[in-house]
């Protein structure tokens, strides 16, 4: 191809590396106070799998669906997101080879202020439950990034200390969709943050591709 890439791996995010990585990750965070439960009602678009402000919407719907979101109140989990403002700042204004438009895209949302983000959701719903619960589930924004250490050789040999050093010590290039850039670079990366892992070192965003 004409980036000359590859795939050396491909995981699903029903497997058992997967799972279990993901359930690490959750409870290293849960277990420095940063995840925490309460009640909360808002507006959620399916296609995106997220819940929307009012500033997001144009004549009450979703710019990239063109459907107004449904009003949901559920009893969730919520990460300390609000709490990595600084850092995230800090990372958007630190990497290099993100498109200007794009972070500066990020950056006004920093200054605009981050709520703290809702990472479960009720059954019935796809994916794997948060560990201790029956019906509260990972949402697929926290779950599915978590396939790109879990695919980690060190991983698989069951080495946890070795793959979470692999991963801190590797350049990490994510080459993203324009409609996942709220996940990757806020969302995905505070986890990292917050988990003791270093974000990916570039971000590369591309238009949406056919």
């Amino acid at each position: 191809s004409l980036l000359d890439l590859s795939n050396d791996d491909f995981i699903k995010t029903t497997e058992e590396r997967h799972v279990k990585v993901a359930q690490s990750i959750f409870q290293k965070i849960f277990d420095k106070g940063e995840i925490y439960k309460k009640s909360y009602s808002g507006l959620y678009c399916e296609g995106c799998e997220a819940f929307l402000a009012k500033r997001d919407l144009v004549d009450g719907k979703c710019l990239e669906h063109n459907k107004e979101p449904k009003i949901i109140e559920e009893e969730n989990y919520f990460f300390k997101l609000s709490k990595y403002s600084k850092k995230l700042e800090i990372y958007i204004s630190g990497n290099k080879n993100l498109q200007s438009e794009v972070k500066k895209q990020i950056l006004n949302w920093i200054k605009g202020g981050l709520n703290d983000w809702c990472i479960s959701r009720d059954a019935p719903y796809f994916g794997f439950k948060i560990p201790g619960e029956n019906k509260k589930y990972f949402y697929v924004w926290l779950d599915a990034p978590v396939g790109y250490m879990a695919s980690l050789a060190n991983y698989l040999k069951g080495d946890v200390n070795a793959a979470e050093k692999q991963w801190n010590e590797s350049k990490v290039i994510h080459f993203i969709g324009k409609d996942i850039i709220y996940f990757h670079l806020l969302f995905w990366p505070a986890v990292l943050m917050s988990a003791d892992f270093t974000p990916a070192e570039n971000v590369i965003v591309h238009g949406l591709m056919n």
